[in-house]
C-alpha cells in the first residue's frame, strides 16, 4: 500500500484505488473520509445506516447500532479497507470461493437469497424506512452481518472480516436493534447467528492457511 489519504466526501467514508507503478506493480491507495476521525464507531454505524435507508422523519421509528466501543471510527474502517486490500491482492471474491453459494454472479451483485429480492444498496437511491422491518427480518435469517454486506461480493466478505475481528477479537457486543412507533421490534446480534459462524469459520481456515490463502488456489 502507497499510503493513506484524507480526503472530505460525501458519498462514501472510504475507498480503495488500485495504481500502476513505474514498475508495472499495482498498488493501493486508501483513502478515508477525516470526519470518522471525530467518531465513535457507534456513531459512525448509527450515521452512516441512513446512507441506505432514508432518514426518518421522526424519532419513533428507525434502526440503531451498537457495538459499545469506545474507540474511534477509523479503527473499524481500517479494518474493513483494509480487508478490500486484502481481497484484491489474493482475489478472494472474484475467484467467488468465499461468495459462490450466496452469490448468484459477482459481477452483476444478485444476491442468492429471495428474501432480498428488489433490495440494491444504492447512496444515489436510498431505501424506503418503511421495509426495514422486513428487511432486517430477512437479515436475522441470512447469512449476512449487516445490510451493508447486500452491495456485492466484496462488501460482504469486508463486513464479515470487520465485525468477525470487533466481536471475535476485541469482544465488543455487536447488536441491531429495529423499532416502529416507539416499539421496539427487533433486537439481533449477528455474530450469534449459526450461518455467520460457520462463514466465519470458513473464511478463518482460509485466511490463516500457513502458505497462503486456499480463496486463491
Amino acid at each position: 500500500m502507497l499510503g493513506i489519504y484524507f480526503v472530505p466526501t460525501k458519498k462514501t467514508a472510504g475507498i480503495v484505488l488500485e495504481v500502476v507503478g513505474s514498475d508495472l506493480k499495482t498498488y493501493s491507495l486508501l483513502v478515508l473520509d477525516p470526519r470518522s476521525l471525530q467518531q465513535t464507531i457507534d456513531e459512525f454505524l448509527n450515521d452512516s445506516i441512513y446512507a441506505i435507508f432514508e432518514r426518518p422523519q421522526n424519532n419513533v421509528s428507525g434502526i440503531s447500532f451498537a457495538v459499545h466501543a469506545k474507540e474511534s471510527a477509523m479503527l473499524l474502517l481500517l479494518l474493513h479497507e483494509g480487508t478490500h486490500i486484502y481481497d484484491v491482492r489474493y482475489g478472494i471474491t472474484e475467484h467467488k470461493r468465499l461468495a459462490r453459494t450466496i452469490w448468484q454472479n459477482y459481477g452483476t451483485r444478485v444476491v442468492k437469497n429471495t428474501a432480498f429480492s428488489g433490495v440494491r444498496v444504492n447512496f444515489n437511491k436510498k431505501i424506503d424506512l418503511a421495509r426495514n422491518i422486513d428487511i432486517y427480518d430477512a437479515l436475522v435469517h441470512s447469512n449476512f452481518v449487516s445490510v451493508y454486506s447486500l452491495k456485492s461480493a466484496g462488501e460482504d466478505f469486508a463486513e464479515l472480516a470487520t465485525f468477525h475481528y470487533l466481536v471475535n477479537e476485541l469482544k465488543y457486543d455487536y447488536k441491531i436493534s429495529v423499532w416502529n412507533n416507539s416499539k421496539q421490534i427487533l433486537v439481533y446480534r449477528p455474530m450469534q447467528n449459526p450461518k455467520v459462524k460457520m462463514r466465519i469459520k470458513h473464511m478463518r481456515r482460509c485466511i490463516f492457511a500457513k502458505d497462503k490463502p486456499c480463496f486463491s488456489k
